[in-house]
């Protein structure tokens, strides 16, 4: 079964004219990081940081009851999130 890093280094490989010491050093260091899972990377719900650059100005409707979720969801480092 072919991954996207199969069909890619094939490309590679193609695009050397065959040099097969350079396209395989370039496989076996490119392959384990197109390999690695994406789960392992953060995401931003994850990650403790502002999604926005003013949530210095909206700290005070953290706890409000109609934009709270929202704020906290983007600005969650200023409210305190994490």
């Amino acid at each position: 079964m072919e991954t996207i890093v199969d069909d890619i280094i094939l490309e590679v490989n193609k695009s050397m004219d065959g040099n097969k010491v350079e396209s395989n050093i370039l496989g076996e260091n490119i392959a384990p990081l197109l390999s690695s899972p994406f789960e392992s990377l953060p995401s931003a719900q994850n990650a403790c940081r502002d999604l926005r650059r003013d949530c210095y100005s909206y700290i005070h409707l953290c706890n409000s009851t109609d934009y709270g979720e929202y704020i906290r969801n983007s600005c969650n480092l200023s409210c305190g999130m994490c």
